[in-house]
């Protein structure tokens, strides 16, 4: 998925923004193809995902550069994980 779900708990996969228009002409753009990809076009590391987004697409994640959404989110998904799974039967 190119982009965070509140509803979704994930680890950081090393995800990163880059801004470049999807435009092979400028030096940044060309850098970076050099850099993902071999002459023939295939990736240089299979494990690498190139996406492109539209600004409405990434703007999906606006929200959650507002300060505090994160800490927001944690609390309710806590709170959830208590309701949910009886958190104060739990002995330890």
């Amino acid at each position: 998925m190119p982009y965070a779900n509140v509803d979704i708990m994930d680890s950081y996969r090393g995800q990163l923004y880059i801004d470049l228009p999807y435009d092979a002409a400028p030096p940044g753009y060309q850098d970076l193809e050099v850099y993902l990809q071999n002459p023939d076009g295939s990736m240089r590391n299979l494990d690498v995902e190139f996406w492109h987004l539209s600004l409405v697409v990434a703007m999906k994640n606006a929200a959650h550069d507002e300060s505090g959404c994160w800490n927001e989110v944690m609390k309710d998904w806590w709170l959830n994980f208590i309701i949910l799974s009886d958190f104060n039967a739990c002995t330890y």
